[in-house]
């Protein structure tokens, strides 16, 4: 018999979405399958990322669509169609409040929602595929969204 709370996991996901959106700015309902189903630091750190695409579950994916629609039917997210007909998420106001109630600076992500090029759109997909492959083998990661906020704690190291 499995010991995990059901709601407590819900829980979770929900608020693990909420802080993937708000680092990446928006995502598919693919890349926030595999970043809250699949465990980080599944590989070496000290190796460096394979670049390949992570692949979720069936399963993760129907817990990402049903996270995805519970946090949409509350007002937490965000909706709209890509240009290659995906449908990406961002955290909406009420997202966002959650990160300012922890002290996280954040606003509304119906900016990034806007119409934008194929390109821009795929280059962004690229981009945000190969930090969460970084991610999922345990290199520390900074988005393109973070950069494009100047919200990069690794800048400020000196790096």
């Amino acid at each position: 018999m499995s010991t995990k709370n059901p709601r407590k996991t819900a829980i979770l996901n929900r608020l693990k979405i909420l802080q993937f959106t708000h680092r990446f700015g928006w995502l598919r309902t693919r890349d926030l399958a595999c970043q809250v189903s699949l465990p980080s630091r599944l590989g070496d750190p000290n190796q460096p990322p394979d670049f390949q695409p992570a692949s979720a579950t069936s399963g993760a994916l129907r817990m990402a669509q049903r996270t995805i629609r519970s946090l949409l039917v509350s007002g937490f997210l965000l909706q709209t169609k890509a240009p290659d007909g995906a449908l990406v998420y961002s955290h909406s106001h009420r997202g966002a409040d959650i990160h300012r109630q922890t002290g996280v600076e954040a606003k509304s992500g119906k900016d990034l929602l806007r119409a934008h090029s194929i390109g821009y759109y795929r280059h962004r997909c690229i981009s945000n595929e190969i930090a969460i492959s970084a991610w999922l083998v345990g290199c520390e990661v900074t988005t393109e969204n973070e950069l494009v906020r100047g919200d990069c704690p690794y800048l400020n190291k000196g790096w």
